[in-house]
This record gives C-alpha cells, structure tokens and sequence, in this order.
C-alpha cells in the first residue's frame, strides 16, 4: 500500500512539472523583437478602433515594436504611428495554461509608461492562437455593443 502510495506520489509530481516545463519551451519562442503588423477582427465586418491593453487605440498598435526578454518575463512596446504619442511601454507577461478547448496558452500583458509594470493590479488576458519562430497569432475576446468580438494581433520577428 506504501509503495503505491509513493508511485501515485511521484506520478503526480512529474505530471505537474511537464506543464510547466512545456509553459518553459513556449515562452523561449517569444524571446526577441517583434512587429505587430496587423489587428483584424475576423468574426465581424465593418471597421473598428478598440482600446487595447488600456494604453491606446488597436490603430496606434499596428506596427508597433514589441521586445520580449523570455528569461524575466518583461519586455517593451514601442508604438511609432505619428498620430499617437505614447510613451514607450514597459510590460511583464506570462504564458498560463488555458482552459479555453481552441487554445493551448492564455498570455497575461501589463504595461506600463514606467519601471512599475509589475505592480499594475490590471493587465489583459489574450489566446496564444498560434507561435512558430516567425510568425505569432493572439485572440483577445471583447465585447462590442453588447456582443462578444474577437480581436486577433498578427505578429511577424524581426
């Protein structure tokens, strides 16, 4: 009974280690500069101009600057659209695992104008959709009038 105990034990303890050595491996594919060439929204028609990340408009982003360090979780957002002055952006992110059934991995991003990112008590919450070593996909679920509404940032490296 004690040696079974011990197996169920150790099983558990290896199960729980491979997510996040798995979480590990994903956020080594974020590691470096990336452009945010586009934000579509897919399931809708028609133009939109949402916030996004509580910082600036979804046209402001388009080809934004995105620098992200995998082996501390932070990184910087460099908005360089003329019509929209922001400041330089730092962020802290973190890949979770999602229990949504189309993806694999929740990102959490907070940003901020300062050092202080890590102490912001918001942050917004997107679907990895898909990560290679040049191209990255995230859907952000918002509600538009009062209906739900994907928002997706297409990203390509540097």
């Amino acid at each position: 009974m004690n040696k079974n105990l011990l197996l169920l034990s150790l099983a558990f303890i290896l199960a729980s280690c491979g997510a996040s050595k798995e979480i590990k491996q994903q956020e080594n594919n974020f590691n470096g500069d990336w452009k945010l060439l586009s934000v579509d929204y897919p399931d809708s028609s028609g133009f939109f101009d949402v916030t996004l990340f509580e910082v600036a408009s979804a046209s402001c982003f388009e080809g934004s600057n995105w620098s992200f360090v995998a082996n501390n979780n932070r990184g910087k957002v460099l908005i360089s659209d003329n019509d929209c002055i922001i400041p330089e952006q730092n962020m802290v992110w973190s890949l979770q695992d999602s229990n949504h059934m189309y993806y694999n991995y929740d990102i959490l991003i907070k940003m901020a104008d300062d050092e202080k990112a890590s102490q912001q008590k918001r942050g917004s919450r997107m679907q990895l959709k898909q990560i290679s070593k040049q191209n990255m996909v995230w859907d952000l679920n918002v509600n538009f009038q009062g209906k739900p509404m994907i928002v997706q940032l297409n990203f390509v490296k540097k």
